[in-house]
């Protein structure tokens, strides 16, 4: 997932950084950097019952990592 899926999800960027117990600064240092560590995707997705979906792709430190394109 994206930090802007997780965000869009929790509806604020506090919200999003609680469920993965951070600050609102880790997640707007993870917006900047473009993506989340696999590990937070994985604890959001628990923290949402599945609603949102990890994926190693969407992890910037993945050598597989897939940089969303700006619209």
């Amino acid at each position: 997932m994206t930090p802007e899926e997780a965000i869009e999800y929790f509806k604020t960027y506090e919200k999003a950084a609680g469920a993965m117990g951070l600050s609102r600064p880790s997640m707007s240092y993870y917006v900047r950097k473009g993506g989340l560590p696999y590990t937070k995707q994985c604890e959001l997705e628990k923290a949402t019952s599945g609603k949102l979906k990890a994926r190693r792709e969407d992890d910037p430190e993945n050598p597989f990592y897939k940089p969303k394109s700006a619209a």
